[in-house]
């Protein structure tokens, strides 16, 4: 039985006036509504699992980019971690080039050639490009995938928006927003926030490798900790803004101003043992281990709000159900609830 003559099967079992000779018409016309419910339930559920994956996939890119830099320097202990990276993207994009075959992604072709033709120009005779061609090749990917990230978002409010009634339902518009909420923060915010310390680790971890740090890559990496800084107090007022929406569903929301305190730890690090020093004799491991680590928090609260979401989905579903059923059926609202498969 497929999910939309289940749950029309759902309905007709705790609604036994669908079988009445007044409702003859009813099943059908509820079967139209149940299939666009469905339908719209899907395609959103698809975008926080495909939103999901990218974010994953991001990262991976990140590490990649930084690792590859820390090798081209001289620095042969990141050899290991660039063993293990190359074949789990390769596999993640394999992945996006099925879901695209099965038309189960939510990017299109065009876009997904890109990432598949970035990837190939990140990966061919690499060993031979200059570091910072190496660094460039990285960010042109990393950023169409940002962007992908941000129409996944684009995607899911309008998804949300769409059919809005008249007379929006408390309970209905309460997830709506919340669900809108955590989509920037998921989509948008902290993928922008997460690049700029992602570059920012590869080029401090390069220069601690090779000891120093040219004019150029020292302008760049002082205009990105200052850009991070910015984007930090702004991502933060953003946080305090939307608590009252999230209310305490989040837990790491809550534990923000710990990954704050290790982040604004990295970042006066930097300035004091790069920025700042001819010659650099920091530990170039050491210095992307502390990075990875604020990376960490940040990407958790990522992929913790994207499981929110998915959570606050399947509450709007059941729901919107319960509203189908009292506005076509003219129950109350104390009859028994549908519960969605």
């Amino acid at each position: 039985m497929s999910k939309i003559a289940a749950l029309t099967s759902s309905f007709a079992n705790v609604y036994p006036s669908l079988d009445s000779a007044s409702s003859e018409d009813a099943p059908m016309c509820m079967r139209t509504s149940l299939k666009n419910l469905h339908n719209e339930h899907a395609q959103r559920t698809n975008l926080i699992q495909q939103a999901r994956y990218m974010l994953h996939l991001t990262t991976k890119l990140q590490h990649h980019r930084g690792a590859s830099m820390a090798l081209l320097g001289g620095n042969s202990e990141f050899a290991s971690q660039l063993e293990q990276l190359n074949p789990q993207i390769a596999l993640h994009i394999d992945f996006l080039s099925l879901n695209v075959l099965e038309q189960k992604a939510a990017l299109s072709e065009d876009d997904h050639d890109n990432v598949n033709a970035a990837w190939k120009t990140i990966t061919h005779d690499w060993e031979g490009d200059g570091v910072l061609e190496n660094f460039e090749f990285h960010c042109h990917l990393i950023d169409s995938l940002i962007r992908i990230l941000k129409q996944y978002h684009a995607q899911f409010l309008s998804l949300i928006s769409t059919n809005q009634p008249d007379q929006p339902n408390p309970a209905t518009q309460k997830t709506q927003e919340l669900q809108s909420v955590l989509s920037n923060l998921a989509m948008v915010w902290l993928p922008e926030l997460l690049e700029l310390i992602a570059k920012i680790r590869g080029l401090s971890t390069y220069a601690a490798v090779v000891k120093g740090c040219e004019a150029e890559s020292k302008s760049r990496l002082a205009f990105l900790i200052k850009e991070t800084k910015q984007k930090s107090v702004l991502f933060g007022q953003r946080a305090k803004g939307i608590q009252s929406k999230v209310d305490k569903k989040l837990p790491e929301l809550e534990k923000l101003s710990m990954a704050e305190v290790k982040k604004d730890f990295y970042l006066d690090l930097l300035g004091n043992e790069i920025l700042n020093q001819d010659e650099i004799n920091t530990d170039s491991t050491r210095l992307f281990e502390i990075a990875t680590s604020v990376m960490n928090s940040y990407l958790s609260l990522a992929l913790n709000s994207l499981d929110l979401m998915e959570r606050e989905e399947h509450v709007l579903f059941q729901l919107e159900l319960n509203l189908l059923a009292i506005n076509q059926l003219g129950m109350s609202n104390t009859e028994p609830s549908i519960q969605p498969l």
